[in-house]
C-alpha cells in the first residue's frame, strides 16, 4: 500500500505539509507531541492527550445530560404513554354514566315541553274566555239597543196615537212619514258630522233645516188628517 497523508496530519495546525505517513501499522511520534495511531485498514483522528481527556470528559458530561432529559422527558410522557385502556367494567360504568345523562336530558325537555304545552294551554283558555266575554258584551249591548230601540218605537208609536189617531194606514199618511223619517235621519247624521269636525255655521244651517222639516210635516199631515178618509175606512171616534 502506498503512503497517504493521516486525518491527524489534515487538522493539526502545526503539521508539516512535507511529511507523510509510512504504510505500517501504526506511525512514529511526531515533534509536536501528537500521538498518531493509524492502521491501513482505519485512520483515527490524532489530538493531545491531556486535551483529548477534557474533550472527553465534555463529551460524556453533554451526553449523560441529554440523557437524563431524556429520561424527564420519557418520565413526564409515562403517564399519558403508559395509560393503559379501560376494561369492560370501566366502560361499562362510562356507558351507564352517559345513558344516565342523556335521560337526565330527555326528562328536562320533556319538562319543558310539558310546561310550554300548560302554558300555551292556559293561554288559549284565556283568551277563549275573552272572546267570550267580548261576545257577551256584543250581545249585550245588541240587546240593550234592541231595547231601547222598542221602546222608543212605542213611545213614539202612542205619541202618534194621541196627536193623530189611526190615519197611518192611509196611503198616503204612511208615504208622508217615510219621506219624513228619511229626511230626519239624514238631518241628524248630517248635524253629527259637522259638530265631530266643529262646523258651527253647517250646524246652525242643519239646525233651521231641521225646523223646516218639522213644520211642513206638521202641515201635511194637518191637511191629510182633514182629508176625507177613504172608504172602508171608520171615521176617528166611531165604536170600535
Amino acid at each position: 500500500m502506498g503512503a497517504f497523508r493521516c486525518l491527524a496530519q489534515l487538522r493539526c495546525r502545526q503539521y508539516a505539509p512535507s511529511r507523510r505517513c509510512q504504510t505500517t501499522d501504526s506511525c512514529a511520534r511526531l515533534s509536536t507531541g501528537h500521538l498518531l495511531v493509524f492502521r491501513a485498514s482505519e485512520a483515527r483522528d490524532v489530538i493531545p492527550q491531556s486535551k483529548g481527556r477534557r474533550i472527553m470528559k465534555q463529551r460524556n458530561a453533554t451526553m449523560l445530560a441529554i440523557v437524563v432529559a431524556g429520561l424527564m422527558g420519557t418520565s413526564a410522557l409515562a403517564p399519558a404513554v403508559s395509560a393503559q385502556p379501560k376494561g369492560p367494567k370501566e366502560r361499562r360504568e362510562d356507558r351507564q354514566e352517559r345513558r344516565e345523562d342523556r335521560r337526565e336530558n330527555r326528562k328536562e325537555r320533556r319538562e319543558d315541553r310539558q310546561e310550554n304545552r300548560k302554558d300555551r294551554r292556559e293561554d288559549r283558555k284565556d283568551r277563549r274566555e275573552d272572546r267570550q266575554e267580548a261576545r257577551k258584551d256584543r250581545r249585550d249591548a245588541r240587546h240593550d239597543r234592541g231595547k231601547a230601540r222598542r221602546m222608543r218605537r212605542r213611545a213614539a208609536r202612542k205619541a202618534f196615537l194621541a196627536k193623530w189617531g189611526r190615519i197611518h194606514k192611509r196611503p198616503a199618511v204612511n208615504a208622508e212619514l217615510r219621506v219624513h223619517a228619511w229626511r230626519m235621519a239624514r238631518l241628524g247624521r248630517l248635524r253629527t258630522l259637522a259638530t265631530e269636525n266643529s262646523k258651527d255655521d253647517a250646524v246652525k244651517r242643519i239646525d233651521e233645516l231641521k225646523a223646516k222639516e218639522m213644520a211642513r210635516h206638521q202641515k201635511r199631515m194637518e191637511g191629510l188628517k182633514k182629508a176625507a178618509p177613504p172608504a172602508g175606512e171608520k171615521p176617528e171616534g166611531s165604536a170600535k
